[in-house]
Formats: structure tokens, C-alpha cells, sequence
């Protein structure tokens, strides 16, 4: 991240970043500025099963959308990670978390 750029960046993802990815079966489950280091932002992306983010994935190279997000993210990036994260059944940002079998057994899991 350029010096000072975070909250900026962090703006954008929202404004322009969040609704293609919303489009394409990606949440943001997170999204922060680290304190006292103004280098770096940390977004935290969950996909619902591994069809979605392979999905993702090959599209990102053809994707208008995707490259456009791509060449503008680079106003505030000088490197990036993203950390996408596959749910588990029993984990509240699962799609079917509603009707999940708790892991231990004890029946079902409610909202």
C-alpha cells in the first residue's frame, strides 16, 4: 500500500470493489487499516465452496469488470494478498449454515 492510502483504498474496495465480487459469490467479511503502520489494509474475503472461487479465479483475466477493479486498485497498491476463506457447514458464513449439523453431534445449529 502507498504511504498514507489505506482508509482511500479501503473506500474504493467498497464503493467499487465489494459489488462485482458480491456478483461473483465472493463476501467481504472484513476490511482494516492495521494501526500504526499506514502501509497496509487487511481484507478478509469468504467464498461459500470451492466451485465459486475456482469461478473467481478463472475469471479474473477475462472478467472486464474484474480488470478494471484490477488497474484501479493499483492508485493504492504496490503489492497485494487476498485471503478468501471456505466456509465450513458449521461455520455462521456458510450458506446452509441454517440447517447444519452441529460437529459435535448435538443436533441442529439456529440462527
Amino acid at each position: 500500500m502507498k504511504p498514507g492510502r489505506a482508509e482511500k483504498y479501503l473506500d474504493a474496495v467498497a464503493a467499487r470493489w465489494r459489488p462485482v465480487a458480491k456478483e461473483r459469490g465472493l463476501t467481504l467479511l472484513g476490511a482494516y487499516r492495521t494501526t500504526m503502520r499506514d502501509t497496509e489494509a487487511v481484507l478478509l474475503w469468504s467464498v461459500p465452496d470451492f466451485r465459486t472461487y475456482t469461478s473467481h479465479l478463472a475469471g479474473v483475466g477475462r472478467d472486464r469488470p474484474v480488470r478494471r477493479w484490477m488497474e484501479y486498485a493499483h492508485t493504492w497498491r504496490v503489492d497485494h494478498r487476498e485471503t478468501l476463506l471456505i466456509p465450513s457447514p458449521w461455520c455462521v458464513t456458510h450458506p446452509d449454515w441454517k440447517t447444519a449439523t452441529s460437529p459435535r453431534g448435538r443436533g441442529r445449529t439456529r440462527r
